[in-house]
């Protein structure tokens, strides 16, 4: 089944009504998640997306605490314009065991790197969190380090 988005695009697996700000979305980075979901061959929960200030301001105090932040619309600092945002936390939407999770987040952060080896997502971030994936591909920064980017965290 194919959802329309609020950008005009079709997408497939992924409903805007999964997301807190789907007008936010960059849709080749949602185009991807549909593509990933479809690999990995099981549904995927989207339990984070874009962010605006008050979002970060909830989840960490004042704005001199936030880190730096994938999931953070910053509409004026692309030098192109609007950046929308390619950023999601997930992780896989059912599991029966302990195992069979852990095994899902595997395939869906292998899936994901696949991404970043095919050129898809060149600054590619992967954060192994305690309860969810981040995924994330934030190219307007420059970045210059190498990718992927693996790194650890905890859930909020």
């Amino acid at each position: 089944m194919s959802y329309l988005w609020p950008q005009g695009a079709e997408i497939e697996f992924f409903s805007p009504l999964e997301f807190d700000h789907p007008e936010l979305m960059d849709m080749l980075f949602v185009s991807d998640l549909a593509r990933l979901r479809m690999r990995c061959g099981f549904a995927i929960t989207i339990t984070d997306d874009a962010r605006l200030p008050h979002d970060m301001e909830r989840l960490y105090g004042p704005r001199e605490r936030w880190p730096d932040s994938a999931h953070l619309y910053k509409p004026d600092s692309h030098e192109h314009g609007e950046y929308l945002v390619r950023a999601v936390d997930c992780k896989p939407a059912s599991a029966a065991t302990k195992q069979e999770r852990e095994e899902k987040e595997m395939e869906m952060a292998y899936q994901a790197l696949t991404f970043w080896k095919e050129g898809r997502w060149e600054q590619c971030q992967l954060e192994v969190a305690t309860r969810h994936l981040h995924f994330d591909d934030y190219t307007w920064m420059g970045r210059t380090a190498t990718r992927p980017n693996i790194f650890p965290g905890v859930s909020k």
